[in-house]
């Protein structure tokens, strides 16, 4: 399933050990697009950590089974759950919109933040 949207390349890197003097990156710069329609970078998440789930909103299983068990984090974590950003990246640049994703994301819960963008704009995430 990732081949078609390229990730399979990146999960395979990610997975890589470092070679010698290599610089190792969790994360880069980038440009999105979320669920409301603002322009975002990752300096709009500076403020405290993110939890951070790639997926689609045609998932059929996996993601929205992943986002119900993120909503148990937040429901247990009570006010401890304001320390920290959450955040869907849609994976599918062709299906998922502002307006897809804004439906998507509401049927979880509000702290829960969609972003999109095209293909190499999320790999660089």
């Amino acid at each position: 399933m990732l081949p078609w949207c390229g990730l399979d390349k990146l999960v395979v890197e990610s997975f890589a050990p470092p070679s010698g003097g290599q610089k190792v990156s969790i994360a880069g710069a980038f440009n999105l697009t979320d669920h409301t329609g603002r322009a975002v970078t990752e300096a709009d998440f500076n403020d405290k950590p993110m939890v951070i789930f790639f997926g689609y909103t045609f998932c059929p299983d996996v993601c929205p089974t992943t986002l119900a068990e993120m909503v148990g984090w937040v429901e247990d974590l009570g006010e401890e759950a304001n320390a920290l950003h959450y955040v869907f990246v849609s994976v599918d640049a062709e299906r998922d919109d502002q307006e897809t994703l804004a439906s998507y994301v509401g049927a979880f819960f509000d702290q829960l933040v969609g972003l999109y963008g095209t293909q190499q704009q999320v790999l660089d995430v």
